[in-house]
């Protein structure tokens, strides 16, 4: 039994990581190394960049048609892949019928005697304009 639930918990780990990584844009996270890698390759160039102004440079600044515009493309969350998958599912049952009846009859029954009723003046003020005195 201990064994069974061990394959039932990896194998809905690994269902929810296929769907992650498929349906969504989760994937991204797994160019993180590229970034990192990037960094490295502009703090060679230039020593006294920090961590949060190369953020600033390829995130928040437009785009630049620089040296490196194919390698800034491959950061992550830098490109639009678009990667939507829809799946229908259709289930038709094998036997289905159908079963009409006829519609059941009202009976419309007359409304009782209003003769106790004795509509209200102050309510029917709600609905007149206001008088000048």
């Amino acid at each position: 039994m201990l064994i069974f639930a061990a394959v039932k918990r990896i194998f809905a780990i690994s269902l929810l990581c296929i769907t992650l990584f498929s349906q969504t844009e989760f994937y991204q996270f797994l160019k993180l190394p590229i970034l990192f890698k990037h960094f490295t390759e502009h703090r060679a160039n230039n020593h006294s960049i920090s961590f949060a102004e190369f953020l600033v440079i390829h995130y928040v600044n437009p785009d630049q048609n620089d040296a490196d515009h194919d390698r800034d493309k491959q950061l992550p969350f830098k490109s639009n892949d678009c990667i939507q998958s829809s799946l229908l599912t259709v289930f038709i049952p094998a036997n289905y019928s159908i079963e009409i009846t006829a519609p059941a009859v009202l009976s419309i029954q007359p409304a009782p005697a209003m003769a106790d009723w004795v509509p209200s003046i102050h309510v029917a003020d709600i609905w007149q304009p206001p008088r000048i005195s």
